[in-house]
């Protein structure tokens, strides 16, 4: 029942915005609390694409937002394997200094983060858009699959070494092969929500 309650309480919003889309603008000027007009206007959708490029946008997004949970994903892994499995001089400190990125709010970036893609001839492109994703994969990623590789038996990594197995090799066979069985879920979770960020923040 309660969960049944909270269900309807988040649905409600979305059940709105489908009826006001099948609106006229007569009815939602009048402010009435009807969730669905006595007659749906279904040529409101069609005039959208009429007078806008919808399906560029959209296809623009998704492409976006692919490519951006795909990079974030890859290159965070990249990341948490040195900070987890190589852990050379100081990379607890320089792991410390990328928690602390996560405390600097996007806002304080937007205007430094124009000016560089300016000076590059980037700007009116979708690689400012892409770029960023594939250089580290974000703090919170790098995080999240540095504490899971922290739970992997490091004499795998020992034996691998052994017997002759390059770093790559390690990374790309049995991390990621424990990563697809654990870890990997978390990063599917964090993609989905880093896929619904490009989304909102692209449209």
């Amino acid at each position: 029942g309660i969960l049944t309650l909270f269900a309807t309480i988040f649905i409600l919003p979305f059940v709105w915005q489908l009826g006001g889309s099948l609106k006229t603008p007569a009815e939602l000027a009048t402010g009435s609390f009807s969730l669905f007009p006595a007659v749906p206007q279904w040529e409101n959708y069609a005039e959208v694409f009429r007078r806008a490029p919808i399906a560029t946008w959209f296809a623009n997004s998704v492409v976006i937002a692919v490519l951006g949970t795909l990079g974030a994903t890859l290159t965070s892994a990249f990341c948490a394997y040195g900070f987890a499995v190589l852990r050379a001089r100081g990379s607890r400190l320089a792991f410390g200094m990328v928690l602390l990125t996560i405390l600097v709010p996007y806002q304080v970036l937007i205007i430094p983060e124009y000016i560089v893609w300016a000076k590059l001839g980037l700007t009116n492109t979708p690689i400012p858009l892409v770029l960023p994703w594939f250089l580290g994969g974000g703090a919170f990623n790098i995080f999240l699959l540095r504490q899971f590789m922290l739970g992997l038996p490091r004499d795998m990594v020992d034996a691998a070494r052994v017997d002759g197995a390059s770093e790559f090799q390690i990374f790309f066979e049995p991390i990621l092969l424990f990563l697809e069985t654990g870890g990997f879920h978390g990063a599917v979770v964090k993609g989905s929500l880093q896929l619904q960020f490009e989304l909102c923040n692209f449209l």
